[in-house]
């Protein structure tokens, strides 16, 4: 049975040959493109230095590597044989198990794992001895050693090695991932359960755009008979949006080989002219920017509510920081992640709540699968929901079993789930590319409970689970999960379950290869010299906070105080929203005002915003609709150039040459 697509157009009705989307060959040539992207994404981003492979929701390697599998691969089967070529269907298949893959290689999960195992104790003995204390707490079995002076860690850190030579180290670090396995795995396929019940809630019943899901749709849909490309490709407005950035950023990219090259900067540092205070104490972001293209694109295709709400709330809150300042008060750092994290729980709550009808109707399925009872037309809901409640339940086991206790386990569950179905939420509605939250997992402990409440062993556990997976958002797991079911519920041939097991393979493929790459990487290149983030200023931020915390408590109170403000304010934004439809302000532009890719991408975003409200305002959406292959072809040509420069630097360092950093979207 294939997959509802109510009212979505299914643009796969028309292709002859009769599968499911999850073919053998999708399925084989998906596995080679999830190996790839696992194995090349860290050699890229760590060692050659390039734009990140992934980075974002908008991973510029996949859609590199999907682009050339349509343009080449595909159209020449086309020519050759006419029905022999990848259908829509398969297309999405490839393309949704390489953004599936895309949340492990690097930030979303490999960056930090090994290193947050090697690292800790080192860190202790060599420069930190302050945290021994609470590096104590820590169970020896999550660690392959807990020796800060083993050749393991050693080797680890100077480099120079060839792990795979090292059969020694083989089981110690077999044995202590195949600790961690044991939860973050629950944890993964958790996510795949909770894209699988929001979907239709987000797909069908609230009808958000996925704006980014539109995109890659326009790239794998089905050409006309005896035609080699499809509508998109053969549109002239689509080359001519290409050309911007492949004009831009040829001449960027030559320019730091040959700087006689003249180049167009769209970057711009204007700080210096604002050297009164207090607006030289204002947020760096008001003065200091780079124009990224994609983003501005995306604004302009993304419903102009959010678009104006992204840019606004950001402006609003630095000068309102500004003036609080001119008058002698100081909005401390605290207050915003506060807010921000208030922010997050009530937009949590106000999805759980217009959804409510569509997962009760999930749990009562569930119930009902449960007791043996057949023919509940809500039977895959119900599955997924089961799948839910039992990797949770097996994550809350583990935690609890490592020293976390039933309720802090249980509550950093919630914390967990509440930020990413938020940024989910985020790509789905509002078309962010780029997205990291202020907040992290161990500010809920330390910042809104203290470390007195819950306790020095639990409050390790989070920093360590922060570390791994619970910080750097910029890659997680949901969102791309999302996106891929959008893609595939355009489709009317793929069936869900067959799609599901093609994506846990994903999963289960990127997770363990990925660590045997990122070990080969680490031991052979040595992770400080490629990412001093990842391998020491991280664990200031985090072991540092439970050590010192452990010293002298934070203020609770106050800071409760402004997560209450933003939970109250998120609450009125969603209230408003929902009775005046004049209302402008979206809440999702609030909670990511603060946050770096609020900052780094608003004036982007305001561009996009402003010049849709001209071609609206003077061509009308006639004209807006026709203007966007233009547009789509502007985020096409920035993925392009990324990939091209990423191969170009491959080259030049294969050859022996140093290769130049070419960097087209935030690191």
């Amino acid at each position: 049975m294939g997959m509802k697509t109510h009212s979505l157009e299914a643009i796969d009705e028309k292709q002859t040959s009769r599968h499911s989307g999850v073919t053998l060959r999708s399925f084989i040539i998906g596995i080679l493109c999830v190996i790839f992207v696992t194995a090349y994404t860290p050699y890229n981003d760590y060692v050659l230095g390039n734009t990140f492979f992934v980075g974002n929701h908008l991973p510029i390697g996949v859609i590199f590597i999907i682009t050339l599998l349509v343009l080449f691969v595909n159209s020449l089967l086309k020519r050759l044989a006419e029905g022999a070529h990848f259908s829509p269907s398969e297309l999405i298949v490839i393309l949704s198990m390489m953004l599936a893959s895309a949340a492990f290689p690097s930030s979303g999960l490999h960056r930090y794992w090994a290193n947050t195992l090697a690292m800790p104790f080192y860190i202790a003995d060599s420069s930190k001895p302050a945290w021994a204390e609470v590096m104590a707490r820590l169970d020896p079995r999550l660690f392959p050693t807990t020796d800060p002076n083993s050749k393991l860690v050693d080797d680890f850190m100077r480099g120079k090695v060839n792990f795979f030579l090292q059969s020694e180290y083989w089981l110690p670090w077999a044995r202590a991932m195949s600790v961690w396995a044991l939860f973050l795995v629950p944890l993964f396929l958790a996510f795949v359960c909770v894209c699988a019940i929001a979907r239709d809630q987000w797909i069908h019943n609230e009808s958000l755009t996925f704006p980014l899901a539109q995109f890659t749709l326009e790239l794998v849909k089905e050409p006309e008979p005896g035609l080699c490309f499809n509508e998109f490709f053969r549109n002239r407005l689509t080359w001519l949006g290409m050309s911007l950035p492949v004009v831009l950023f040829t001449l960027f990219g030559l320019k730091l080989y040959y700087p006689s090259v003249p180049a167009v900067k769209l970057d711009w540092w204007l700080l210096g002219i604002f050297q009164e205070f207090p607006w030289n104490a204002m947020d760096w972001a008001l003065y200091n920017g780079r124009l990224y293209l994609s983003a501005a694109a995306i604004a302009m295709i993304i419903p102009t509510d959010i678009a104006f709400s992204l840019w606004f709330f950001f402006v609003a809150v630095a000068v309102s920081d500004g003036l609080l300042l001119l008058a002698g008060v100081k909005v401390p750092i605290e207050a915003h992640v506060a807010q921000e994290m208030g922010g997050y729980v009530m937009l949590m709550g106000m999805l759980m709540y217009v959804g409510r009808n569509h997962f009760l109707r999930a749990g009562r399925s569930a119930i009902r699968i449960l007791r043996g009872v057949s023919g509940d037309e809500s039977r895959e809901q119900g599955i997924a929901f089961a799948g839910l409640l039992a990797c949770c339940l097996i994550c809350w086991l583990w935690l609890w079993h490592f020293r976390m206790g039933p309720v802090w386990s249980l509550f950093l569950i919630g914390l967990m789930m509440v930020m990413n179905v938020v940024l989910g939420r985020a790509v789905a509605e509002a078309g962010m590319m780029f997205i990291q939250p202020r907040w992290w997992l161990i500010h809920g402990v330390l910042s809104l409970i203290g470390i007195r409440t819950v306790g020095v062993a639990p409050a390790m556990v989070i920093a360590l689970v922060t570390l791994i997976v619970g910080h750097d958002l910029r890659e997680c797991l949901l969102p791309y999960l999302l996106n891929g079911s959008r893609m595939a519920e355009a489709s009317g041939r793929i069936q869900r379950g067959r799609f599901a097991g093609a994506i846990i393979a994903s999963i289960l493929v990127s997770v363990f290869l990925g660590a045997m790459v990122h070990l080969g990487i680490d031991y052979y290149w040595g992770p400080l010299r490629h990412d001093p983030w990842g391998m020491a200023m991280a664990f200031d931020q985090f072991i540092g906070s439970v050590a010192s915390d452990a010293r002298q408590s934070p203020p609770v109170a106050r800071n409760a105080f402004h997560f209450a403000g933003g939970a109250a304010f998120v609450g009125l934004l969603s209230l408003m929203r929902s009775r005046l439809t004049w209302w402008p302000f979206h809440p999702m532009g609030f909670i990511m005002a603060t946050t770096y890719p609020g900052k780094v991408m608003w004036p982007s975003v305001f561009l996009g915003w402003f010049l849709k409200l001209v071609v609206m305002r003077y061509g009308g959406s006639s004209v807006y609709y026709r203007l966007k292959p233009l547009i789509y072809g502007v985020i096409l040509g920035e993925c392009l150039m990324g990939g091209i420069w990423m191969f170009a630097t491959a080259v030049m360092f294969w050859l022996g040459k140093e290769p130049q950093r070419v960097i087209l979207l935030p690191l």
